[in-house]
């Protein structure tokens, strides 16, 4: 261990470091003033080397941004042209796909009224539009089926009471479609009723049903 006295002659004196060994049998009041100047000059010292290793680690930073913003500066301007490129393309398109989605439904319309018509109905009734083609057709099988049966067995014309007989024998599936289509009618309506953009939806497409429906009949 080695002790640091502060030579008092010079002002610009350096510090000498002597060993503990020097300072063997001088008193203890002796002693406190020069434990205080070696802690003082160590806490100078390490305060320096601390300062100093700020310094350093600053620069690095500050060069490391440095670099990191030339770096970006040159990527912006080797891309400027490409991204100008591309805002314009898609400011473009943001003016004319209304134009052109317009001119096609306007298209799609006048030459193709009746299936466009069906669709939107669709969309606005929901299930309850395909309840009357499937009655229709319910119908349509029953009266098949009942001519049939009589087809096969002569040509002796059936009774009213055996077309009842053949409708009651029946009639466990139309409940049956009836119960089903309440049932996906109901989950439409509170799907459509809980998103509004579902509901506006609904309401575009019957005012659309409605225009393409006067534009079938009266124009």
């Amino acid at each position: 261990m080695y002790i640091l006295l502060q030579q008092p002659a010079l002002a610009n004196t350096t510090p000498t470091i002597m060993p503990p060994s020097t300072f063997i049998g001088l008193p203890a009041a002796g002693m406190a003033p020069i434990k205080a100047q070696w802690f003082a000059e160590y806490f100078r010292v390490a305060l320096r080397w601390l300062w100093s290793w700020f310094l350093q680690l600053f620069g690095d930073i500050r060069s490391w941004i440095v670099r990191v913003l030339s770096a970006s500066h040159s990527a912006f301007t080797n891309l400027k042209p490409a991204i100008n490129t591309l805002l314009n393309t898609l400011s473009s398109f943001a003016f004319d796909w209304p134009v052109h989605a317009l001119n096609l439904a306007a298209y799609i319309v006048k030459n193709y009224p009746h299936p466009v018509h069906v669709t939107a109905w669709l969309i606005f009734f929901g299930p309850l539009a395909i309840l009357c083609p499937l009655l229709l057709l319910y119908e349509v099988s029953i009266a098949i089926a009942f001519n049939t049966i009589f087809i096969f067995h002569g040509l002796i014309p059936g009774t009213l009471e055996k077309y009842l007989e053949l409708r009651e024998a029946t009639d466990d599936a139309k409940q049956w479609m009836f119960v089903y289509i309440d049932q996906v009618n109901d989950t439409y309506n509170k799907r459509t009723m809980e998103s509004n953009s579902l509901l506006v939806l609904r309401l575009v497409a019957g005012a659309a049903g409605l225009y393409i429906l006067c534009y079938i009949w009266f124009l």
